[in-house]
């Protein structure tokens, strides 16, 4: 027996498709391992020993369930504050159809749908940005990045208290310190 595999998806039988001649049919079962996902159309002739063909087609659809694969060159990236990160993740599938990336930072507002993302940090800290990777069958694989911005722009510091005071007396001062990092929470003192 014969089975000719049409893979182009238009019901003909050409050229390009694939021909095995190598599979034997042992009674009334046969086994085939599709190595891609896509509807397949297979054409089976048997031979009796008098010579007599008679063939059928039967239609398979072979789902693709792989997710597709992501590389990372780097999972940790450092960049200051207001100042634009691009980066790119590589991603394959075994599907011929165009892959979709969603990279999302709900603590930075990022919304992203490329391969290579750009965005401006404008507060700093730290931010796992996930990156969700989908194939046109529907898998998705999911990875991330984590992000420190650093801070570079210095606080805003107001000190409230006397500017004489008498010597020996106890002199009571308040610092108000704002700053556009949100990991600030205290202040040092010097006193010159």
């Amino acid at each position: 027996a014969a089975i000719l595999v049409e893979d182009g998806g238009d019901g003909t039988f050409d050229p390009q498709d694939r021909f095995q001649s190598n599979i034997t049919l042992g009674g009334n079962n046969a086994t085939w391992v599709f190595a891609d996902p896509g509807v397949y159309h297979v054409n089976l002739t048997v031979t009796d020993p008098a010579g007599n063909p008679n063939s059928t087609v039967y239609n398979i659809t072979i789902f693709d369930i792989t997710p597709p694969s992501l590389e990372f060159n780097v999972t940790y990236l450092t960049v200051p504050e207001d100042v634009l990160l691009t980066y790119t993740i590589n991603a394959s599938d075994n599907s011929t159809g165009p892959l979709n990336y969603t990279w999302s930072a709900p603590s930075a507002n990022l919304s992203w749908s490329n391969a290579t993302i750009s965005w401006i940090f404008a507060t700093p800290g730290l931010y796992n940005i996930t990156i969700v990777v989908t194939d046109p069958a529907g898998n998705q694989a999911v990875g991330a990045v984590i992000v420190d911005v650093t801070d570079v722009t210095p606080p805003n510091v107001t000190i409230i208290g006397p500017t004489v005071v008498d010597l020996l007396q106890q002199a009571n001062f308040t610092v108000n310190v704002t700053d556009n990092d949100p990991r600030m929470s205290y202040a040092n003192w010097t006193i010159l």
